[in-house]
């Protein structure tokens, strides 16, 4: 029987074992596929007498479980984390039906991609405390995330309960805060660019994945591919007034920010352009000639 390996120019195509026609000339096609990727994947065949077989699909994140160094089974593994908390390798084992040694390989292979850590737990009575492994922060993004509909729905009923003008007071509220902790995090820096390349690093820590460019006018452009909380603004335009407000207020008076592209309205990105306030007016007053002075 041949060898089947997905060549590396094809594998960035590869998200999720869904997305194919169920309809019958597609099905052998579909079927292959899915060999194709549990063979570049190593994978073990999935056993029917498995307790935890394929349940980590129910509530998995797809746009994070599509990461190839986590085969079938190590997100099974993280599954049985999530559900049942902090676990010894021994009680791992016990759990899956491995062999202890397996199960090591398998925490510190997930290790090593910072999937999970190891911890002390506490002793019971006497003798030494013994290894358990939990879940990290980046473990957790390939569970469902509900707080963007969270925030939705706090906006839309903090509109009913207080009106438009109750919303704007919340939201002038978190932007004097935003404000607050950027001026501190950008204060003694020396120059205007060294200040919006901070606050593109910074906004980048919040998921904004932005980035400070040097404009061909001789300014500066900060640029944010995402945003992370579009559902939310796409319900209160206030959000972006006051991220545009916030930023005007962190590089302070002597800056002009305005917003040349808006992730909204062209669909792509939220460009800002960024200058000395007095740059604009040193560009179009009229030059003197030598022979007028």
């Amino acid at each position: 029987m041949p060898k089947y390996v997905v060549r590396p120019e094809t594998r960035h195509r590869f998200s999720n074992f869904g997305g194919f026609s169920s309809t019958r000339p597609f099905q052998q096609a579909r079927a292959y596929f899915q060999k194709l990727m549990l063979i570049y994947m190593k994978g073990p065949r999935i056993s029917q007498a498995n307790p935890f077989e394929n349940k980590y699909e129910e509530g998995y994140n797809t746009s994070m479980a599509s990461d190839f160094s986590l085969t079938p089974a190590k997100k099974r593994l993280l599954e049985h984390l999530k559900r049942s908390g902090p676990a010894t390798p021994t009680e791992l084992a016990k759990a899956f039906g491995h062999s202890e040694v397996a199960m090591r390989q398998h925490l510190q292979s997930l290790a090593e991609d910072a999937w999970v850590r190891d911890q002390k737990r506490p002793a019971k009575g006497r003798g030494r405390p013994s290894m358990e492994w939990t879940l990290t922060e980046k473990s957790m993004a390939l569970f469902p995330d509900r707080h963007g509909d969270l925030t939705v729905h706090l906006i839309e009923a903090t509109r009913r309960a207080f009106g438009d003008e109750g919303l704007d007071k919340v939201l002038e509220i978190r932007a004097d805060q935003q404000t607050r902790e950027y001026r501190q995090l950008l204060d003694g820096l020396p120059s205007l660019k060294a200040r919006v390349e901070e606050l593109a690093e910074q906004r980048t820590r919040e998921g904004y994945m932005a980035e400070a460019l040097e404009a061909e006018d001789g300014g500066l452009l900060l640029v944010e591919h995402h945003c992370p909380v579009c559902e939310a603004a796409k319900s209160c335009a206030g959000l972006c007034a006051k991220e545009l407000d916030v930023f005007r207020r962190t590089l302070g008076d002597g800056v002009s920010v305005e917003r040349s592209r808006h992730l909204l309205k062209e669909g792509d990105r939220c460009v800002y352009r960024i200058r000395p306030a007095d740059s604009e007016l040193e560009r179009t007053k009229p030059r003197i000639r030598r022979s007028e002075a």
